[in-house]
């Protein structure tokens, strides 16, 4: 672990010299400063996680030191941070050529030559070395900074961090998905399981015994070979990622996702160790951090023996961890500059030891980590792990990897094993297994709950389903057909699958079961009339007990499909791309008016472009040096022109919507029409549940109540502001309102039969498909009903037995009329018998004959299958050869169709239950007067 800092709660005295603009920034000269003109500060937050969570918004922020941060605030900044209840403390501006350093400051602290504190804060000291100086110094100069203090130099980079954006899994925000499942998956359960402390140990002794990791020195390179080693002993193809000529390299190794391996699940643990006496002296890192390098191998191998996963797992062991989070700020800029969409970054650094008398549980920094990922982590763990517990706090005694991927915008969790308790000798040559690693039921605990976390961010494949949404549809009769592709990725079948569809905007779900063969499935969403959305999501199982659902998140409630039934007029759209403002108007009841209408530039978490086009509205669109957010302390708003509604009952407004602001405890963004709030963004009681939209939202509201009937509608966007948090407010495009009818009565069915024509003997299926043939009510076969089955579009029946050869009329019926349609009949070729595979006993047996119009046909019978020939006549495909085994059961004239149906009762109580009843249909064909007997069947009696 990298210590910047020594333990808290340590008396120092700092004898250099106290810089000169130390102190709560109160000089006269500062309120003349303009509002955008930022000058150096350290804002101090204390344990308020939720302040240090918000600094990247409320100010430049460069660094989390662990109870304060250091970055960049104007005055009107200044103040919001004071409102918001942080000390804000000045220091010196360093120079362009200087390099910040953070470092733990003491009587012992001799600043190398050419540096100088700009801030001591604490036990903590902000340096600024010029780059020439310290290159000159080199590596042990900088390790040197913290001589006496067990704790290595934190290096500042002056830019502003990106604000993390809220960790979603399954849709929803941070624990509350794994607070929703109806329990543990087993696949995953298994998992954690595997994972075994007896391994980790063993690697942590390995890795121990290297006199040195350090990174700059051989044995960092030997450390680095031996994991690659056991990686590809567990079936990894590892790789090294060069950063620095100076330091040992990066080792990687992968777990491709199957299904959407673009989402990146990143795990962490650095291996290099340091002893800050020197380069010559002992570094064994038994805790420091060979434990947790030793975990993250544990970690890699189970999760190799379960999979697929959906995402991709990326185990990463990063080396120069100790000069300053150097191999990890590499690896998380090189995914920053690839675009990589890291889902998370999990990290462990030391989890081996516990202090005597100590409560066992795994402690996770509120700093430099995301909130949400974090509860995430905490929730799964707890629900894998036996005995989970946990603790959250401060991490004021340094920092690790994770804060690199933090510095880069991606959400990360620490795992640790104490965040005051931790073994206080480490950077030292008495970190080793003896006194260091002290509790290995400890490790494999937080082992598993970071494999556990990581196995449920990657989603564990199972099945996967394929599907088209549904499109809008003004057929008000239905149903619907939803079709979908649905796929085993393991060695389990696809064991069936419901389609969940609500009428009522979710409140209430039904399910049908979806048919299918192979990888095709398919139900009917009912009709629930008109105008009206329906919403859906298809769940499907294998024959393994597991589940997946289309949309993701969709059993959670975090996500639907959804289609329009009806018709839709639109009485007003505006896509904000005019070279005008075509009647839109802003300003500000009090305070500031940012609303602009422009391209946006992607600043505060906003959009970087469009939704459609090139322009949208917003508040401060972030251009010409405007930072993006909406304004402090203001109430503004956005109009829209006057729109008629007055030959409308029914209003709905829908829109693309891009909105951050923060919970309406504080802040609000409300949506208005004629002077009535429709919408608002939500609360909590402890204000923490905040809007932010990471991609482009589909907003639909009814406003019938607001606009149906009236001439003048206007339409309000409206955002209200306190003094503290600020963010990027509204971004706007593709609006509308429009009027929703319902779908126009169908006309009288109108279809084609398919297939065209059939075969006499009857049972085939027919289709009839058209137009208007929702809602059918009869189906007749030359004025025979038959039963009938409801399809999308289309129904179908099988074809009752013919009794003559040509055209047969096939009708329709729905409450809109009537229809017929021909179906050409014609001679069964090859001549059939068409036997069931099974029959009841107690049940009469049919079995329908196809062949020769007006020839005859004699039913046999045979207990045997085999073959058995009557000299000079035929030759029958059942008996075993002895003429008396063949019994001639019924015979009959054929129709005009060369049709007929044998009915023979089957009697029960007989022995014949599961016998096997071998027939042949023996035909004569009176034009050539010739018998055929090429149609044996057999049924099993039941």
């Amino acid at each position: 672990m990298l210590l910047p800092v020594l333990l808290a709660g340590v008396s120092v005295s700092v004898p250099h010299p106290a810089p000169t603009q130390e102190g709560p920034l109160e000089n006269p000269a500062v309120a003349a400063e303009s509002a955008l003109e930022r000058r150096p500060v350290a804002i101090v937050y204390g344990d308020d996680a939720a302040l240090c969570a918000s600094l990247p918004r409320l100010c430049e922020t460069w660094a989390d030191a662990g109870g304060f941060a250091l970055g960049a605030a104007s005055a009107a900044e200044i103040a919001a941070l004071r409102a918001r209840g942080a000390e804000v403390v000045g220091f010196d501006a360093p120079r362009a050529e200087d390099e910040l350093y953070l470092v733990h400051a003491d009587g012992a602290l001799e600043l190398p030559t050419g540096a100088r504190v700009l801030l001591t804060q604490g036990e903590r000291a902000l340096i600024a070395w010029p780059n020439a100086a310290r290159e000159q110094g080199g590596a042990d100069a900088l390790a040197a900074l913290s001589k006496g203090a067990h704790c290595g130099p934190l290096r500042i980079e002056r830019r502003a961090l990106p604000p993390v954006p809220e960790f979603r899994w399954r849709g929803l925000r941070g624990a509350e998905g794994v607070q929703l499942v109806a329990g543990a998956d087993p696949r995953i359960s298994a998992l954690v399981a595997q994972l075994d402390k007896a391994n980790m140990q063993a690697k942590d002794v390995a890795l121990a015994s290297n006199f040195t990791r350090r990174a700059d020195q051989p044995g960092a390179t030997t450390a680095q070979n031996q994991i690659a080693g056991w990686l590809t002993g567990f079936g990894f193809a590892p790789t090294l990622h060069t950063f620095s000529a100076s330091y040992s390299k990066n080792v990687v190794a992968e777990i491709p996702g199957s299904v959407d391996p673009s989402k990146v699940v990143v795990l962490g643990a650095h291996y290099d160790s340091i002893n800050l006496g020197g380069s010559a002296l002992a570094a064994p890192g038994a805790d420091d951090n060979a434990s947790g390098s030793a975990a993250l191998l544990e970690v890699a191998r189970v999760l190799k023996s379960g999979g697929p996963y959906e995402h991709t797992l990326r185990f990463i062991w990063f080396s120069a961890e100790e000069f300053g989070l150097v191999g990890s700020a590499a690896a998380a800029a090189l995914s920053k500059s690839s675009g990589e969409q890291v889902l998370g970054m999990l990290n462990m650094d030391m989890v081996a030891y516990r202090k005597a008398g100590d409560v066992r549980d795994c402690d996770f920094a509120t700093n430099s980590t995301s909130a949400t990922l974090t509860a995430f982590a905490d929730a799964t763990s707890a629900l894998y792990v036996a005995g989970w517990a946990s603790q959250y706090g401060v991490l004021t005694a340094g920092s690790s990897d994770h804060a690199a991927y933090n510095a880069e915008g991606f959400p990360s969790a620490f795992f640790f094993e104490d965040l005051v308790d931790f073994y206080a000798q480490i950077h030292t040559a008495s970190d080793t297994n003896a006194l260091s690693t002290t509790d290995w039921d400890l490790a494999q605990m937080i082992g598993r709950g970071v494999l556990a976390t990581a196995a449920t961010m990657a989603e564990p494949v199972d099945l996967q389903i394929a599907h088209t949404p549904l499109p809008d549809t003004n057929d008000g009769v239905g149903p619907y057909l939803a079709s979908a592709s649905i796929t085993s990725q393991t060695a389990a079948t696809v064991a069936g699958a419901t389609l969940w569809h609500s009428s009522d905007d979710g409140q209430s779900w039904s399910g049908v079961a979806m048919s299918g063969a192979g990888a095709s499935w398919s139900a009917l969403v009912p009709s629930a009339g008109s105008p009206k959305t329906i919403r859906y999501w298809i769940e499907a199982q294998d024959s393994a007990g597991n589940t997946e659902v289309a949309p993701s998140g969709a059993d959670l409630g975090a996500a639907y499909h959804s289609f329009f039934v009806g018709s839709k007029t639109q009485l007003y759209a505006n896509g904000f791309e005019a070279g005008t403002d075509d009647g839109w108007t802003h300003g500000a009841l009090s305070g500031t008016d940012d609303w602009q209408r422009g391209t946006p530039v992607g600043k505060a978490g906003d959009p970087s472009s469009a939704f459609a086009g090139t322009k949208v509205w917003a508040n401060d669109l972030g251009a010409n040096n405007f930072n993006g957010e909406y304004p402090a302390n203001a109430h503004n708003w956005l109009r829209s022109p006057v729109v008629n509604c007055a030959s409308a009952s029914n209003v709905h407004l829908s829109l693309r919507r891009w909105l951050n602001v923060e919970d309406a405890l504080f802040d609000q963004a409300e949506i208005w029409v004629n002077n009535a709030k429709v919408w608002t963004n939500p609360s909590s009681a402890g204000g923490s549940n905040h809007t932010n939209d990471s991609a482009w939202q589909s907003i639909h509201l009814d406003v019938s109540a607001q606009a149906a009937g009236v001439a003048s509608t206007r339409v309000e966007f409206r955002l209200k502001s306190d003094g503290g948090l600020q963010m990027g407010g509204w971004t706007l495009d593709e609006l509308r309102l429009e009027r929703w009818d319902a779908a126009p009565p169908p006309g009288p069915p109108v279809f084609a039969l398919a297939p065209s024509s059939a075969a006499a003997i009857g049972g085939q299926s027919i289709v009839a498909s058209g137009t208007g043939m929702g809602g059918v009510t009869s189906v007749t076969v030359g004025g025979a009903p038959v039963a009938f089955a409801q399809g999308a579009g289309q129904v179908s029946f099988a074809l009752p037995q013919q009794l003559a050869l040509g055209n047969v009329l096939v009708q329709v019926a729905t409450a809109a009329g009537t229809n017929a349609q021909p179906l050409s009949i014609v001679q069964t070729v090859p001549p059939a018998l068409v036997a069931p595979a099974t029959h009841a006993t107690g049940q009469v047996l049919s079995l329908p004959v196809g062949a020769q119009p007006n020839g005859f046909a004699w039913l046999l019978f045979s207990s045997h299958s085999g073959a058995t020939s009557i000299p000079g006549l035929v030759s029958l495909e059942i008996g075993n050869g002895n003429l008396l085994d063949l019994y001639a059961l019924s015979q009959h004239a054929l129709s005009a169709a060369g049709t007929w149906t044998f009915a023979l009762p089957v009697p029960s109580g007989t022995g014949l239950a599961g016998q096997t009843a071998w027939l042949e249909a023996l035909l004569f064909d009176p034009s050539t007067s010739t018998l055929d007997s090429t149609n044996a069947a057999s049924v099993q009696l039941q």
